[in-house]
């Protein structure tokens, strides 16, 4: 019975071997057919009839292996192929499916290592960035930098780093796109087998992102590198003619355009550009007419980015031509190219979402064009229609410079933008002007002050609310991680500058950028866990009910806009929103910086020419508003441009009478950061940490050799603060870097150097434990971006030069206050030029008496400063404004003092004398 059973089972067995062999025997040749698809798929510009047959093919190989499981390294290998071909095909959507089934095909089998899962993820990223998905490009990139970091030595790792820059150039952010771009380079020059067409590839690359960030030395010294390996040496060339066309060399531009032997779109548009800018408007229109059928012929009815290039060059030469209505036809159809989303041809219409990271560029430039054409429609045809118009061009290209900001990570990318918007602030603020003046519709001067907000400290204000809404949402480990990332790479940046060495410099350039990358991976990593932080601050702006609402009875903000002809200030209190508009005086700039130069000076000669221009600068900067403040006791000021520079307690009104004696006077970035920032409470119990490396003079050999003289008054100084007090040895940066966040009132007796060309080598000086290296001792301006002073209320920087520093557009004085400002202090006292020891250290301790009494912050400066001017046994040599006007609060809104306990106490002594004289009187009876 048993041998039956058996004899059944191997007949059944024997069978089904003969059945499977021969549906073998039927089935191609799957290793045939998969070699037939390799070598077609390399033919150059198949025919449609090729590319089909090729993909059949592949398919064919995959079903077959599906099918019979087997052979499982070349069926990873077919669904890669197929997915890799599709993409040259210009069929990444289609790629996807293919991708796909490798990644799940892998996961699915425990034949293939994990390492094989690179290709396919990379390839998937760069299908859904083709397709622009950006989301979903970089969870795929994602997943491939795991396997990268996994398997160090992975083949191909280059493309993926190449393709992450290419991504970060099309979002317009350059700066990032370097990183990657050095990264793929560095991958493959470290290997003992250079692939000089890859070497070439991301040089050109590299030196694209150069070019869009002007640093056109650079660029143009890699294509140099290049050209001689004469690959790719049409497109090497046309690159450099883009250079050419934005240096403005038309000449050698077209000299190398015409060295370009293929024909496509970019080629018509540069010549096109070319002529352009050369005012031959025949030549370029020729070129541009053949870029539209060009265009046609390739593209047909399906948008093209390039296309919208070629639109937007017809825009500007019809608005070179004042034919102004083709003009903004020609920007309103580039925009429907940039922005697949948009399809209105209406010129009065834009966009309002900006789903997209791409064409950022571009988009920028066209919006900012169509603004241009509608006011000069306007001035020429003078329909408020066409000006209105152009105010709303105006606000879409603000909105989606917006977009952009919080899209990028780093400050360096969205400076880039906030720049740009910088350059275009006049026009539209006079706009607003002149549509008030037009309509008397006070919602024109709410829109000024918006585009006056957007130019103050933007990049400031967004990093403060990111930092508010990540401290609730991050996980504090990715925090740290990122804490980490950025202190390492400034430590590594700052060493850097101080090397001779380029040997050493290449090498710590290379540590930078591995770094970067890493701490790039973080920021993503926190931008997926806190998807809604970029939504949240998409709206974020000033709200004029919100602001009022934290402003006190006798409080006036006072924010200043320098206009090309005008001054505009607004004024904002509880109750009140006004403004003034008054005409610049021709020389302004020169009397600002005499008045500055005189303020600072020591000698005692200027004192006539102070108290002249003291007067002239009231007229003009004071004067305009004085009704609007007649009942105000604090002034908050938000200045413009050479305003941030200008002590505005020294102003003097016709009678004598300065500032600083009239109101209490603070300043700030913008009404954005007052709003956002908490109000200022006096606090009589506050814990004070106070340092003073320079007291005693010990430390010969900083004086000496380093120049850190010695502070005589700081001992005397810190120790009348009170609280934890440093001195000498013991105030060094590392103990200062480990209590700074644990103090409520930190108080900086020392040396402090403002570099007005690198902000990023400005310091505050520490004791020198290691005097030969300015590591140990300096912290530099960005080592302070990095600290975290949440806790801190208040930072007194008694040190020289502490808020001065370099100016930069958009965002104000890039000063070592500003940093601290950045670390999460709202309240800085800082000073403006070299300050006088004694003097600094009175005015000090003067205010910190009055802090401790419950006096608001502006109010104990004021009372200090003042007290020093009226002490009798101060020199009156010494009481010229260069003694003591040098101290500047930056501080948030303050409350007054809490008055009713004062009126509770006296209204309860009254009623026991009322009861004492009644009692007494009835005695008498």
């Amino acid at each position: 019975m048993l041998s039956r059973h058996v004899f059944c089972f191997f007949l059944c067995g024997f069978w089904l071997f003969v059945f499977h062999e021969s549906a073998l025997a039927q089935q191609p040749n799957y290793k045939k057919l998969f070699d037939y698809a390799e070598k077609q798929s390399l033919i150059d510009q198949p025919s449609a009839q090729i590319s089909e047959k090729v993909l059949q093919a592949y398919d064919k190989v995959i079903s077959i292996l599906v099918q019979n499981r087997g052979d499982a390294p070349l069926l990873l290998k077919a669904y890669i192929s197929t997915g890799a071909y599709l993409q040259v095909l210009g069929r990444s959507k289609e790629a996807i499916p293919y991708f796909k089934g490798a990644i799940n095909f892998q996961k699915k089998t425990h034949v293939i290592p994990d390492s094989a899962l690179f290709k396919p993820l990379v390839y998937c990223g760069n299908s859904y960035y083709l397709s622009d998905q950006l989301d979903s490009a970089s969870y795929f990139y994602s997943q491939a930098k795991e396997i990268a970091e996994k398997y160090p030595q992975v083949a191909e790792i280059e493309r993926m780093y190449n393709t992450m820059g290419l991504i970060a150039y099309s979002t317009g952010n350059y700066i990032k796109s370097i990183t990657y771009y050095e990264k793929a380079l560095t991958t493959i020059q470290a290997r003992q087998k250079v692939d000089y067409s890859l070497l070439v590839a991301y040089k050109s690359n590299l030196a694209s992102a150069y070019r869009h960030l002007k640093n056109y030395n650079a660029a143009l010294t890699l294509y140099k590198e290049i050209l001689p390996f004469h690959i790719e040496s049409d497109k090497i060339n046309h690159n450099i003619a883009s250079l050419y066309i934005a240096m403005g060399d038309n000449e050698s531009a077209i000299n190398h355009l015409k060295k370009v032997k293929y024909e496509d779109l970019r080629k018509l548009n540069d010549f096109g550009k070319t002529y352009l800018q050369q005012n031959d408007f025949a030549a370029a229109k020729i070129y541009l007419q053949k870029a539209v059928l060009f265009n046609k012929k390739i593209n047909g009815p399906h948008k093209s980015s390039d296309y919208g290039v070629t639109l937007k060059y017809l825009g500007d030469l019809y608005l070179k031509q004042k034919q102004f209505t083709k003009s903004l036809a020609s920007y309103q159809q580039a925009i429907g190219n940039f922005l697949v989303s948009f399809h209105s041809r209406n010129i009065y219409n834009n966009p309002v979402n900006f789903n997209t990271a791409f064409n950022i560029t571009e988009l920028l430039d066209v919006l900012l064009a169509k603004a241009k054409a509608f006011d000069l429609l306007y001035q020429q045809q003078g329909n408020t229609n066409d000006l209105e118009a152009s105010l709303a061009a105006y606000f879409s290209f603000y909105k989606l410079a917006n977009h952009i900001e919080r899209f990028y990570e780093s400050d360096e990318a969205r400076l880039v933008v906030s720049e740009r918007k910088y350059a275009t602030r006049m026009r539209p603020i006079a706009i607003c002007l002149e549509l008030y003046k037009l309509k008397n519709d006070r919602k024109n001067i709410e829109e000024a002050l918006y585009f006056d907000e957007e130019n103050k400290a933007s990049i400031l204000s967004l990093n403060l609310d990111e930092k508010h809404i990540r401290a609730n949402n991050v996980p504090l480990n990715l925090l740290e991680q990122e804490t980490t990332f950025k202190e390492s790479i400034t430590h590594l940046s700052i060493k850097a500058a101080g090397e001779t060495d380029s040997l050493i410099i290449d090498g710590i350039k290379r540590q930078i950028n591995d770094l970067t990358i890493k701490l790039l991976s973080v920021q993503q990593k926190i931008g997926n866990i806190n998807g809604s932080l970029k939504d949240s601050l998409e709206n974020s702006g000033v709200n004029l009910k919100t602001l009022q609402r934290k402003i006190a009875p006798k409080t006036a903000i006072l924010s200043y806009h320098i206009g090309e002809t005008q001054m505009l200030c607004f004024i904002i209190t509880k109750n009140n929103f006004s403004f003034v508009t008054v005409n610049l005086a021709k020389n302004y700039k020169t009397i600002l910086d005499t008045f500055y130069r005189a303020a600072e000076s020591f000698s005692g000669k200027h004192s006539d020419r102070l108290r002249l221009d003291s007067r002239e600068l009231y007229k003009q900067w004071m004067l305009p508003v004085k009704e609007y403040i007649e009942d105000k006791k604090s002034l908050v000021i938000i200045p413009d441009g050479e305003l941030n520079y200008l002590p505005f307690e020294l102003l003097m009104d016709n009678d004598g009478n300065e500032l600083v004696k009239e109101y209490f006077i603070s300043y700030n970035y913008s009404c954005n950061i007052l709003q956002n920032s908490k109000k200022n409470k006096a606090e009589k119990n506050a814990s004070i940490l106070s340092i003073a490396p320079f007291a005693n003079g010990k430390n010969l050999l900083a004086e000496s050799t380093l120049g850190l003289a010695r502070l005589s008054s700081s001992k005397a100084e810190i120790e009348s603060i009170g609280g934890k007090t440093l001195l000498d040895q013991d105030a060094t940066k590392r103990n200062f870097i480990k209590l700074a966040g644990r103090f409520n009132i930190i108080h900086l007796a020392t040396h402090a150097y403002a570099n007005d060309v690198d902000p990023n080598r400005s310091f505050i000086a520490f004791y020198p434990t290691r005097p030969d290296s300015v590591l140990s001792f300096h912290l530099f301006q960005p080592e302070i971006y990095n600290l975290k002073l949440n806790k801190t209320s208040l930072i007194v920087l008694s040190a020289c030069e502490s808020g001065t520093g370099e100016f930069v557009n958009g965002e104000g004085v890039m000063s070592l206050s500003r940093a601290f400002s950045y670390a999460g202090c709202h309240n800085i006292i800082t000073s403006m030029w070299k300050a006088d020891d004694a003097s600094t250290a009175y005015i000090s301790a003067r205010f910190h008496k009055y802090l401790s009494e419950g006096n608001m912050l502006s109010q104990a400066l004021q009372k200090a400063k003042l007290d020093y001017l009226e002490d009798d046994s101060i020199s009156p040599r010494k009481k010229t404004p260069s003694y003591w006007a040098n101290m500047r609060l930056i501080a948030s809104l303050e409350e007054p003092p809490d008055l009713n306990y004062n009126v509770y106490i006296i209204a309860a002594v009254l009623l026991v004398g009322c009861i004492l004289l009644i009692l007494k009187t009835r005695c008498r009876i």
